[in-house]
């Protein structure tokens, strides 16, 4: 049997549930097309082709699914979880209500000297990201954002690289994107800042490729409140069944908009959070 989420989740998702009429044995066989073209390096599939009328519910279904057989397939673990479509214009775009959240694998995060190959994407775009790395197991709901803090070990500047491996763009629903979990693919972050108080209220962030800057903004407007869209994340995966163990990392959101990952040099400043520097060839 399905099962049941948190109750405010559910009266938030509850219209969109009562229009699932997918049963358990194509919810399966979906997550297993996903995980074949995921093996099979092709485009991703539309779930929603696959499955006509699929609710949010049963598109979370096949996330854990699919991530439950490249968890096991690749032999690693839980990295942590992301934020995605985390503005209102994106939820828009895709059919949402709000943010969707997907599962960072231990085989998505590049580390050390970070040179990464176009050949191994397919749609790469490049999200500048405040991350926050979990210092307590959290298995439940959290009231606040302060109780949040008390279980967040430090902050630290991070880059997402989503891929976007639909063969097209022009028909792609928010299921879609949830299904595919949130098109994670690889994550770089920087060195730990101690301490949860940290505010980015006057953050300034800029991301240069090949020393010219294409990319820059200050404050909330750019910034946003990471904060609160790592809140609603942990709420999300946690009313899905996942627990977040400490060392997890949690990708707040991208900050400003996507940019496509074209072959250069990047660095990404994040001012007092520090600099993440990579490449794509």
């Amino acid at each position: 049997m399905r099962k049941i989420i948190s109750t405010n989740l559910l009266l938030i998702l509850l219209p969109c549930f009562l229009q699932g009429e997918v049963d358990e044995s194509t919810i399966e066989e979906v997550a297993e097309r996903l995980f074949q073209d995921q093996k099979g390096n092709q485009a991703t599939s539309l779930a929603s082709e696959l499955a006509p009328k699929l609710s949010l519910e049963e598109a979370y279904e096949i996330q854990r699914i699919f991530v439950l057989k490249q968890l096991a397939g690749e032999g690693v673990g839980v990295a942590g979880f992301k934020a995605a479509l985390t503005t209102k214009p994106s939820q828009e775009h895709f059919g949402l209500s709000e943010a969707a959240a997907g599962v960072l694998l231990d085989s998505m995060r590049r580390t050390g000297r970070t040179d990464l190959s176009s050949t191994e994407f397919y749609r790469p775009k490049i999200e500048l990201e405040i991350a926050f790395v979990v210092d307590k197991r959290i298995e439940k709901p959290l009231e606040d954002v302060a109780a949040l803090k008390s279980r967040i070990r430090s902050a630290l500047p991070a880059i997402e690289l989503p891929d976007l491996r639909f063969a097209s763009m022009d028909v792609v629903a928010g299921v879609d994107i949830i299904a595919a979990n949130a098109v994670a693919s690889a994550f770089i972050v920087g060195n730990e800042v101690a301490g949860s108080a940290q505010d980015f209220s006057n953050l300034e962030i800029k991301l240069l490729q090949d020393g010219q800057i294409i990319r820059e903004g200050k404050g909330p407007e750019f910034i946003g409140e990471p904060w609160e869209a790592a809140l609603k994340l942990v709420n999300q995966v946690v009313a899905q069944g996942w627990t977040i163990e400490p060392g997890n990392i949690l990708l707040s959101g991208a900050m400003g908009g996507l940019t496509a990952a074209t072959e250069g040099s990047y660095e990404a400043q994040f001012s007092s959070l520090g600099i993440i520097r990579f490449s794509m060839r």
